[in-house]
């Protein structure tokens, strides 16, 4: 029962605590043609999760199969069901926002003003203004880790005198090779049982208690022996954290005119969006610690951040036909439409591509046109749409596993990869080449912040740019057909039929820039290069296949997309 007993227990925990406060104030003049709201709204929150069974195989069922411990002696615990845990994690939010809008309308009705049923009055029509302004500003605080590692004290351990290094490069960091994990048992040994029945588990593990410190078996590299030595466990240190803002600035205006008795309508919508987003990692420290000490760092910057500004306009017409036309035909009303629409998502962060360049705000174009008819005393309704839609820069979420690209490559060349490079699976006589994998393009460095991690090993570290996304273009064209019965007083029978044809294009350019064009990256990654090479300690997999199984072979299937109909539908026609 996922939704209500969890395995966790009371080692996993959700919180959230959040502050509200609003205030509106609205009047009407001139006969109520004129009116106006202010309004103001400021929320805070604060949330908090915590889970020790976290990441990899925590929440998988196993059975211990270890018969004979590292130390010799004999497991006692052969057969028992069991949960892992690894570092287990938290995470921690604060969020503020401020918003202030004003909105007013005014009504010209010149049908009050002159004669209603002159001509003149008739073609002035009567219309409505509405005006929005609308300043908001939002921020948030986000910082997570693990909820132990081991201590500062296991890495010193770890310091070979005889290289002036660590054992491994990455001992000094917060996670990696500083991973503290357990194992919880659920219930007595069922080595030999032909069947679970009867195990009797733990339906929850209980609140476990981490002691401050414990006494493990380990080698000591100096003295090239085993030794039973006492460590401390740290505590949620922080190894991720950022923090983020946006100012956004809105004016639009809406006009509604109705003519000639409101037998032409047309509606005009303008808009315009300033937005100033600004976005921070913390600053990572040779051991991985993102550096909040600095109180300057939780200071969210109101100077400087990318700014984008754009404007929409859109804009449609309705007409019906007078009653009079209609007299010698078999239907009761008859209407017309066209409408064309401009919309740009403007709220979030600034996106940005592989190469750290900003993106614009997606944007959406809309044209569409048909009819609308009536029967039978207007008992019956037929609307036809015929319309097309434009989409440019939306983020192409099937593809967004090719953002790990980079770490994946530079977690596996250079002397990142001097594990892999020692073992040499695969006996190959020329597994330093790995070592002397060329840099990455300066465009991806700068973008990147690929960086020494401090060790003077030659390791290097990273920090991914700020809201990075993969991005497409799509249009949809399509026709809609809506019939709507008033059978009697209490039935009402609807029936929609849509065909619809979708094609995708421009699919990641960026990214075709990297692997194929200017940076012609994959040519690396053949078997004659550095494809050759494990991509992993103890893998049957090289780099090349890899990479050409991940990201490649996804990336050049959408490519090859680009253009051809029914990408992202399941079917042509829907009812």
């Amino acid at each position: 029962d996922f939704r209500n007993h969890l395995i966790d227990g009371d080692t996993k925990s959700e919180y959230l605590a959040f502050e509200a406060f609003n205030i509106s104030a609205e009047h009407l003049f001139w006969d109520d043609n004129i009116g106006i709201e202010l309004a103001y709204d400021n929320q805070s929150s604060f949330a908090e999760n915590r889970r020790l069974l976290s990441g990899g195989r925590s929440e998988a069922l196993q059975i211990d199969p270890t018969e004979i411990l590292p130390d010799g002696s004999v497991n006692p615990n052969l057969g028992r069901p069991l949960v892992s845990f690894a570092n287990g994690s938290w995470n921690k939010t604060d969020s503020d926002s401020d918003v202030f809008r004003t909105t007013a309308f005014l009504n010209l009705n010149f049908s009050d003003w002159m004669d209603n049923d002159g001509w003149l009055s008739k073609i002035v029509g009567n219309h409505t203004l509405t005006g929005l302004y609308e300043d908001r500003e939002e921020s948030n605080f986000v910082r997570s880790g693990p909820q132990y590692i081991w201590g500062k004290d296991y890495a010193d351990f770890g310091f070979r005198q005889d290289i002036g290094g660590y054992t491994n490069a990455s001992l000094p960091r917060v996670t990696g090779h500083r991973n503290f994990g357990g194992v919880v048992y659920l219930g007595d040994s069922l080595y030999g049982a032909q069947t679970p029945a009867g195990a009797n588990l733990l339906g929850s593990i209980p609140n476990l208690e981490i002691e401050d410190s414990y006494t493990v078996t380990v080698h000591n590299y100096n003295t090239d022996s085993w030794e039973n030595r006492s460590f401390s466990i740290e505590r949620e240190p922080t190894n991720n954290a950022r923090k983020d803002r946006l100012e956004r600035e809105s004016e639009a205006l809406i006009f509604n005119s109705r003519f000639l008795d409101n037998h032409i309508v047309a509606t005009y919508g303008w808009r315009k969006d300033t937005i100033n987003s600004f976005a921070e990692t913390a600053p990572i420290s040779d051991t991985r610690y993102s550096l909040l000490a600095d109180p300057d760092f939780q200071v969210l910057d109101t100077s400087s951040g990318d700014e984008f500004s754009d404007t929409t306009f859109s804009w449609g017409v309705v007409g019906h036909s007078p009653t009079s036309w209609l007299e010698n035909l078999p239907f009761d009303s008859f209407s017309i439409h066209y409408a064309s629409a401009e919309n740009r998502v403007a709220s979030g962060r600034i996106r940005h591509d592989l190469f750290g360049r900003d993106l614009p705000s997606p944007l959406g174009e809309t044209e569409e046109y048909g009819f609308t008819v009536s029967f039978l005393e207007n008992r019956l309704s037929i609307r036809a749409n015929w319309y097309e839609t434009v989409q440019a820069y939306r983020t192409e979420t099937d593809l967004q596993a090719l953002n790990g690209l980079i770490p994946f490559i530079l977690n596996r060349v250079g002397e990142n990869a001097r594990e892999v490079i020692d073992e040499n699976f695969y006996d190959q006589d020329d597994i330093e080449d790995l070592a002397n994998y060329p840099a990455q393009p300066q465009e991806i460095i700068d973008a990147w912040n690929i960086r020494d991690d401090g060790t003077n090993t030659g390791v290097v570290v990273w920090t991914a740019p700020d809201n990075l996304v993969t991005t497409s273009d799509g249009v949809s064209k399509g026709f809609e057909l809506e019939m709507v019965g008033n059978l009697t007083r209490n039935w009402t029978l609807a029936l929609n039929a849509t065909q619809q044809k979708v094609s995708r294009s421009n699919t990641a350019p960026e990214y075709y820039e990297y692997l194929y064009g200017q940076y012609n990256q994959a040519m690396l990654w053949s078997q004659e290069q550095y494809g050759k090479y494990p991509s992993a300690l103890g893998n049957s997999f090289n780099i090349g296949e890899r990479i050409e199984l991940i990201y490649e072979s996804p990336f050049n299937l959408a490519r090859l997309q680009d253009g051809s109909g029914s990408v992202d539908q399941i079917r042509e026609w829907r009812l």
